[in-house]
């Protein structure tokens, strides 16, 4: 696995521990306040019963017991379960167990469904006490919180999806850029070794060794205009990009002293850019041309700049690739992948976009749609 996707993996555990764990701190927080609010609608559910059973403090026993019985059954229809004894006497007892007296609130359980536990006393008039037991189901309450757990979970797996996708593209994004330079960087620097390894060999004639002195400064020069290439990219990305009118036609003059076949056709006295930008890109891209047609033509008027070459035609798959913003994918990258990148994003820069056609019959085309 490369290096990058093992950071990506460890950058994205990371986030995941914090989102997961920061989601279950606020369901804890809710939890908890839900339950304190819970429980005093049920304290306040009971002592609701307790003060209409004080309201019958004047009636005699047998009629007490039968409105407190008959208080009891309304309360089951509701699934409030409540037991009533005077003194020590049960009146009524809808309750179904025996839970251990360990003070006025407490959580039972019966048949693996949680309940709160109430109990409560009133002293009657004539010095009888009332023992209030209620019991009201935790059932909806816990399925609430079940729901939210799992609402969470889902969330935090969105939220780690869409930030897990970011930072691969992120991180996938940065590291392209690094495998094409070292990709670039690899063809010059073997041919520095060999030429200075043959150099060493010794017995040369005078021929040979500037001929391998000639072949090692080719080979620098190259890994310079990799590096030049580095830093404008660099540059670019830290905004360091000055905006002024550039004279064209001088500009491309400049370029068919590097390349004296170019035959150039300038219809436009200037353009708005980065002047180092645009010589990059335009440096680039007829470079890339030279190398793949043996006739190439540089064409630009107000709408756009066309690089033609009559080279072999690419492949639509290739192709497609190359058109993108991003450009070429390393599976189809070339020696010229990392400029097509850097071309791309030189155009952008400017408001510009890069446009590659290729076929049998016209040749390949570069366009920069001003």
């Amino acid at each position: 696995m490369q290096l990058w996707k093992k950071n990506f993996l460890v950058t994205f555990l990371f986030f995941l521990i914090i989102i997961e764990g920061s989601l279950l701190a606020l369901h804890a927080v809710l939890y908890r306040s839900e339950l304190k609010d819970w429980i005093s609608r049920a304290v306040s559910g009971e002592q609701g019963i307790a003060y209409m059973l004080s309201g019958y403090q004047e009636t005699d026993r047998g009629k007490l017991e039968e409105k407190i019985e008959d208080a009891a059954k309304r309360y089951l229809a509701t699934g409030v379960k409540i037991s009533v004894s005077i003194d020590e006497e049960k009146v009524v007892d809808y309750i179904p167990l025996d839970a251990a007296d360990s003070g006025r609130l407490q959580v039972v359980t019966w048949r693996r469904t949680p309940y709160i536990l109430i109990r409560d006393s009133i002293v009657m008039s004539g010095g009888a006490v009332l023992h209030i037991s209620y019991m009201e189901s935790m059932a909806s309450f816990n399925d609430t919180q079940k729901q939210r757990i799992i609402q969470i979970m889902l969330l935090s797996v969105l939220i780690a999806a869409v930030i897990g996708t970011m930072l691969y593209l992120t991180m996938k994004r940065i590291n392209r850029p690094v495998s094409q330079i070292a990709h670039e960087l690899r063809t010059p620097l073997t041919g520095i070794q060999g030429y200075a390894e043959y150099l060493m060999m010794g017995n040369l004639s005078e021929e040979d060794r500037f001929f391998a002195a000639q072949q090692i400064v080719e080979s620098s020069l190259n890994m310079g205009n990799i590096v030049e290439k580095l830093l404008i990219m660099g540059g670019m990305r830290e905004g360091r990009v000055q905006m002024q009118k550039v004279r064209l036609k001088e500009l491309l003059d400049q370029i068919k002293l590097l390349y004296p076949d170019l035959e150039v056709d300038c219809r436009i006295e200037t353009v708005q850019g980065d002047p180092t930008l645009i010589r990059c890109m335009l440096e680039n891209l007829v470079h890339n041309a030279v190398n793949a047609g043996e006739h190439v033509k540089l064409t630009a008027d107000k709408q756009d700049i066309i690089i033609w070459n009559d080279g072999e035609p690419i492949s639509e798959k290739k192709l497609r690739q190359m058109n993108r913003v991003q450009g070429l994918h390393p599976e189809y990258a070339d020696r010229h992948g990392f400029g097509i990148g850097l071309c791309h994003e030189i155009a952008g820069v400017h408001g510009w976009r890069l446009v590659y056609r290729s076929s049998k019959e016209e040749g390949t085309t570069t366009s920069v749609i001003l």
